[in-house]
């Protein structure tokens, strides 16, 4: 039944009156290196990804933000990135995504270690993702990653990894791996790199976002960010985890 649902996606994604969209895809790729760098046919591929992205998810806005063409196409680019050697099946863990003009907060918890007591605060996002829910996202934060501005990184990206994670059936920072890849060795390569960087932050020479030492799962996602926006400077720092990300998102394939 599945094949059906492929068939009849594909179908509604070639009806789309592509022409004002082209305009705005084109205008993503030359803002975002590595996408710019693309060669054709991978270009081609990643464009009916989009297609496909805009006739499967919905997109809305939050907070009185509206949703312009143009905001949906950044979305749609930035999230099929990872996805473009995976297929779309990389991107069925969700159907819609809400965005907030700008960074938003979220209730959260944590257990106070010499008490043993549940804390609950709130905490400013830039973007958020649970197993099942939508992927949201801040504008503001999009339209930062798009202009290079703070750090290396994405918060499109960023959540993708999280619902890529999400598809093995927990967010823990070990996706659904290829056949021919290893649990162990994908497990092993990261975790050493998170312990590295929690090290390295404790004596302020982390190379990497220290968001990524929050938990094994933000590690992958950061690095899934480092992965596509700074292969180089990742595979410098961390060069079992860029392997073992480019066995995974295959785009050296």
């Amino acid at each position: 039944m599945r094949w059906l649902f492929e068939k009849w996606r594909r179908y509604r994604a070639s009806k789309l009156k592509w022409q004002e969209h082209e305009n705005w895809f084109q205008a993503v790729l030359y803002r975002v290196p590595g996408l710019r760098r693309l060669a054709n046919p991978e270009k081609a591929a990643l464009r009916q990804l989009v297609k496909e992205f805009l006739v499967d998810k919905r997109v809305y806005g939050a907070g009185g933000l509206e949703i312009d063409l143009g905001l949906k196409i950044k979305i749609a680019t930035l999230a099929c990135w990872p996805a473009l050697y995976l297929g779309f099946g990389a991107l069925e863990g969700f159907s819609s995504v809400v965005v907030y003009p700008e960074g938003f907060r979220a209730m959260r918890s944590k257990i106070d270690a010499q008490t043993g007591l549940v804390i609950e605060y709130e905490q400013e996002m830039a973007g958020e993702t649970s197993q099942n829910g939508p992927v949201v996202l801040s504008k503001e934060d999009i339209e930062r990653g798009l202009a290079g501005l703070g750090r290396i990184g994405n918060v499109v990206i960023h959540e993708i990894a999280h619902k890529i994670d999400a598809l093995g059936g927990t967010i823990n920072g070990v996706p659904p791996l290829h056949p021919n890849m290893s649990v162990e060795t994908f497990s092993n390569s990261l975790s050493a790199a998170f312990e590295a960087l929690k090290h390295d932050i404790a004596y302020g020479t982390a190379q990497i976002d220290s968001y990524a030492a929050h938990s094994p799962p933000e590690f992958f996602a950061v690095a899934s960010e480092y992965y596509f926006l700074a292969p180089e400077h990742l595979n410098a720092i961390y060069p079992g985890v860029f392997s073992q990300l480019d066995a995974f998102y295959r785009r050296s394939i």
